[in-house]
């Protein structure tokens, strides 16, 4: 009774400030929940507070992208590989059916490619101060909630946002009018809603509304709302003061008690922090947060979670509440300056944690075991962690600028990495100003009535001064990879002098610290300027170190440290088992078990020594000697490689590389290969385009130990110069790529081309194309173990994960690696040593069933050309990772009825874990 007599005195606040909201909409809804539809009858009031005429309006008709095959919404499925909305059915996608709209209407029709958007021509000019009214008769099918975690969910509810049609925000002369991206971004015009239900089931109805009456609900000043029709109450509501907040956010295994206190005291202190009394209605929903995960706290299954069910529930509760309040309180278009409200609520946030979680570990409760106490992730509090999400991307050389529209953004920045920058700038100058001036800057943007990048400068400008801009802008704006380091070093008995070294243009206040072992002996802010020689006391300080604390989002940490007196090392090192977040003030070595497997080695355990962290670094070392159980030999692999980015170049990485291998490629038949060799990768500007380019250049060495099963004239020592070139696009809906490739050794060189499309066509089955076409320039071998491949190429290169590479028979001799022809019949004729051009088909028929079928014309010395071919079900059940190929028919006949036919099924099987692991992360990068 308490909530509703409170719920109501809101509602008529609101109702007192109506005349302030500029229109006003009436929405009756009539609910089928079986049938997934809400028939909408709407009355629209559109005032014009513009200065000039408006001849036409327009509406934001989200939920139409459903219904679209080529809309903004389906690209991004597509870009981020979701492919579940191309494989649902009809029934599962949303759309919008205009049944009538009438009222002062000349005309209407669907604007974008998404046709997401409705354009509604007025029969005369809607003058300024002038209002005009439309009323709309439209039908809702709301699709399913698997997409984006709002729509129809499989137990009957119904998560409604984003499906009503409301108008887009005049600004600047013009109409704010964008596409669904899935990014919850509509920039919709302030409105005041009156939204009735027709509820005859007395279904569970949730609203960020506020209730007036049974099933009636208003909000003035509305941008848009969530409405959820449940079977069930799931939502919790506190009442704070004048705020009403309503989540569905659990705490597991806790009672509702604790579950109020916790939400209470992240009221509490985002009131203290904006100093303002928080009022209205606020709903913070699991789907909100799920949308936008806290990265590293949802990615291990609940069991393995290093946190208290209290401290993920305060997490995620507080993540959303404090977003979902600034964008509901404030006036900012978020698809062109959403950062600032991300970057603000992450800034909040990390003061939560800061006041309530200081003593919280990146690793959680498993930084208190022994085993992990050497690890750099257990000594990281959980704030730092965010000073690498940001480091993630730029490593990667794929960091944007933060005021870069939502829409140009790649998902890890748009979703993590950004926000995260934004906020840590926001601390690196408040620590710097040492003054109230940043929180001061944040609490008067939020409270103007809209809000842009410019006026956050001119607060700020206000409350520090115009050098504090300078920073703030170059940090914003630029993905200038900041680096400083010392130089000049000199040392006396009582003091230090030194230079600062930094690869940017623009002199930034930076952190020194004095250090004695790991204790601070002082920290001094100091302004680089590369000409300046800085001196300072000692105090028995045995390091320098810059940035020591990670204020300033600095590219590079490694060389920010130095020894004051003469030291064998520059820095002290660590080990640690497994993998690790880089310890920028240590030598790291990490070392991890490995196994590995193929058939004349057996199961070869090992010890691997790597230097590679979390992040990339501009040089890595992976050792990894292994023993071998069915040789009794020492193997394994090495390799060193450089890295070097680009910052402002398409051509965006180049790669050094020295790597070699020691295996057995036969029983007691060793090979040793090394392989030095340059990679040059091209990135399309834009990076949410998938478009990619590789240029390779290497020469492989292979030195092998003869085997005697092998003929007489087989190649034992040899090296091949190679240049590689690949272009790719690949998304869900379709991938195409292109290999030229020449090769060159003392006995032959030739050249090839393989080229591969593969589309996912309307009824959601995909096609596959790949051709392939080699010749040889010259050809003085008297094997086939360099010719071109047919079913099974020999892999003189070494490049392929060959099980049993030798094998011609047994269920190794069935593995099938998709390179030259790519057969999966194997036919009289395995090999061509003059030229062969194939083309390799398939369709998927039902689920992960598949038809494929090969052709090829081969040309080998002294032979006519032959026409080859082959056809069969190919069972895809992982692409390129699990796949079983049954062949059916081929120039061997019907295969299918011939003897021994299981020996005839080909198969691939990857075990890499670092290929698999590319499956999950290419929807973020």
């Amino acid at each position: 009774m308490l909530l509703l007599q409170r719920a109501l005195r809101i509602a008529l606040l609101l109702f007192s400030v109506v005349a302030w909201s500029q229109h006003q909409t009436s929405i009756e809804a009539n609910v089928t929940i079986e049938k997934k539809i809400v028939d909408v009858k709407q009355t629209f009031t559109y005032q014009n507070d513009s200065q000039q005429p408006l001849t036409e309006l327009i509406f934001y008709n989200w939920n139409n992208a459903y219904s679209q095959k080529k809309s903004a919404l389906t690209q991004r499925f597509s870009d981020e590989f979701v492919r579940s909305f191309f494989l649902a059915g009809r029934a599962e996608k949303g759309y919008t059916r205009i049944n009538a709209i009438t009222g002062a209407v000349a005309s209407y029709s669907e604007m974008g490619n998404g046709k997401d958007l409705l354009k509604i021509v007025l029969k005369e000019p809607l003058l300024p101060g002038k209002s005009v009214e439309l009323t709309f008769d439209y039908q809702l099918r709301i699709p399913s909630a698997k997409f984006n975690g709002f729509g129809y969910e499989k137990n009957g509810s119904l998560l409604l946002r984003d499906v009503f049609l409301m108008p887009a925000a005049f600004k600047d002369g013009r109409f704010l009018a964008y596409e669904n991206d899935n990014g919850s971004d509509a920039a919709v015009a302030p409105t005041h809603v009156h939204f009735t239900v027709n509820n005859p089931y007395q279904l569970e109805l949730t609203t960020d509304l506020i209730p007036t009456s049974e099933n009636v609900f208003i909000q003035n000043n509305s941008k848009n709302f969530d409405f959820f029709i449940t079977a069930k109450n799931r939502f919790t509501t506190v009442q704070h003061n004048d705020l009403m907040v309503v989540t569905d956010i659990k705490l597991s295994g806790k009672n509702e008690f604790e579950k109020i206190i916790s939400m209470n005291r992240i009221i509490d202190f985002t009131e203290d922090f904006l100093n303002k009394n928080l009022q209205g209605k606020i709903l913070v929903t699991k789907a909100d947060y799920d949308q936008r995960p806290f990265y590293g706290l949802n990615q291990l299954p609940k069991f393995l979670r290093p946190f208290s069910d209290e401290f993920v529930f305060e997490i995620q509760f507080a993540k959303v509440f404090i977003q979902k309040y600034l964008e509901k309180n404030t006036e900012i278009d978020k698809r062109t300056n959403g950062f600032l409200i991300d970057g603000i609520a992450h800034y909040i946030l990390m003061a939560y944690i800061d006041t309530y979680h200081s003593n919280q570990k990146m690793l959680g409760r498993l930084s208190n075991y022994k085993l992990f106490s050497n690890f750099n992730l257990s000594k990281v509090s959980f704030n730092d962690q965010f000073h690498y999400h940001y480091l993630l991307m730029a490593r990667k050389n794929l960091d944007q600028p933060l005021n870069l529209p939502a829409d140009q953004q790649i998902k890890f920045n748009q979703n993590i990495a950004n926000r995260a920058k934004f906020a840590i700038v926001l601390r690196y100058l408040d620590d710097y100003l040492n003054n109230e001036s940043i929180s001061k800057s944040v609490r008067e943007f939020l409270a103007q009535k809209e809000q842009s990048f410019e006026s956050f400068k001119t607060i700020l400008s206000e409350n520090s001064n115009q050098k504090t801009i300078r920073i703030f802008e170059n940090l914003i704006v630029n993905r200038d990879a900041t680096d400083f380091t010392f130089s000049d070093i000199h040392t006396e008995k009582d003091s230090v002098s030194f230079k600062i070294k930094s690869n940017s243009t623009t002199s930034y206040p930076i952190p020194v610290y004095l250090l004695k072992k790991k204790e601070i002996v002082e920290k001094k802010w100091i302004w680089t300027n590369t000409d300046t020689l800085y001196k300072l006391p000692k105090n028995g300080a045995n390091r320098l170190a810059l940035n020591y604390k990670n204020e300033f989002p600095e590219y590079n940490l490694r060389n920010n440290s130095t020894a004051i007196d003469k030291s064998l090392f520059n820095k002290p090192f660590t080990f640690a088992i497994m993998k690790d977040l880089e310890a920028p003030f240590f030598n790291q070595v990490l070392y991890v078990p490995s196994l590995s497997y193929n058939l004349y080695d057996g199961i070869s355990p090992g010890l691997r020594f790597h230097n590679k962290t979390m992040l990339d670094k501009p040089f890595n070392f992976d050792v990894n000697p292994m023993y071998s159980p069915n040789t009794q030999r020492l193997i394994g692999h090495f390799s060193f490689a450089g890295n070097h980015n680009f910052r402002n170049s398409n051509w965006f990485n180049l790669r050094y590389q020295f790597a070699g291998s020691f295996l057995h490629y036969a029983p007691d038949a060793s090979y040793l290969k090394l392989n030095p060799a340059v990679f040059l990768r091209w990135r399309n500007p834009n990076f949410r385009n998938n478009e990619k380019q590789l240029l390779l250049v290497r020469n492989v060495f292979v030195q092998k130990q003869p085997y005697f099963l092998n003929p007489p004239d087989d190649v034992n020592n040899y090296s091949v110069f190679n240049v590689r070139y690949n272009y790719s696009k690949s998304e869900v809906l379709k991938h195409f790529s292109f290999t030229p490739d020449f090769q060159l050794s003392q006995d032959f060189s030739k050249v090839s081309l393989e080229v591969d499309y593969r589309k996912l066509l309307t009824k959601n089955h995909q096609l596959s194309l790949r051709f392939f076409g080699g010749t040889f320039l010259s050809n003085r071998t008297t094997s086939d173990y360099f010719s071109f491949g047919i079913d099974r190429p020999t892999d003189y290169l070494f490049d392929y994960m060959y099980y049993g590479r030798s094998e011609s028979t047994g269920i190794f001799s069935q593995q099938i690696i998709l390179t030259d022809a790519a057969f999966k019949s194997i036919l009289p004729q395995r090999f061509s040593n003059q030229w062969i051009t194939s083309l390799n088909a398939g369709i998927g028929v039902w689920n992960w069933i598949e038809l494929y079928g090969d052709a090829a014309v081969t040309k080998s010395r002294n032979t006519s050309a032959t026409f080859i071919y082959d056809s069969g079900i190919r069972l895809n059940l992982v692409t390129d990772f699990f796949e079983v190929y049954l062949p059916v028919n081929s120039s061997n006949g019907w295969e299918i009825a011939q003897p021994n036919y299981q020996e005839k099924i080909r198969f691939i099987v990857t075990l890499d874990p670092k290929i698999l692991l590319s499956l999950f992360t290419r929807k973020w990068f």
